[in-house]
C-alpha cells in the first residue's frame, strides 16, 4: 500500500493506493520489463542531453540522435542495474 499525504492550511488529505494481488505477472517478465525500462530511461536522458548541449555524435548514429557507443553503454547499464535489482530482491 502506498500512502501520499498533502497538507493545506492544517488540513491533511491522504490518498491511499492499494495494488490488487489478483493480477500476478511472471517473475521473468518483470525482470525483462525492469531492464527495458532502465534502457529506455537512459536513452531518453542521453537524447535530451544531446539536444540541450547541441552535441552531435561523430560516429555511427541512429536517427542523428544516439550513437552505437551510447546504445552499448545503455545496454550495459541496464544489465548491471537489473542484476543488482534482482540480487537486492533475493536478499529481502
Amino acid at each position: 500500500m502506498i500512502t501520499f499525504g498533502i497538507s493545506f492550511n492544517k488540513c491533511v488529505y491522504t490518498v491511499k493506493y492499494s495494488f490488487s494481488s489478483s493480477f500476478s505477472m511472471n517473475p521473468k517478465l518483470k525482470i525483462i520489463l525492469y531492464g527495458l525500462s532502465v534502457f529506455v530511461i537512459y536513452t531518453i536522458v542521453a537524447i535530451a542531453l544531446r539536444m540541450i548541449t547541441h552535441h552531435v555524435p561523430t560516429e555511427d548514429e541512429y536517427f542523428g540522435l544516439i550513437s552505437n557507443k551510447d546504445l552499448y553503454l545503455g545496454l550495459l547499464l541496464a544489465i548491471v542495474l537489473t542484476f543488482t535489482h534482482v540480487q537486492k530482491k533475493r536478499l529481502k
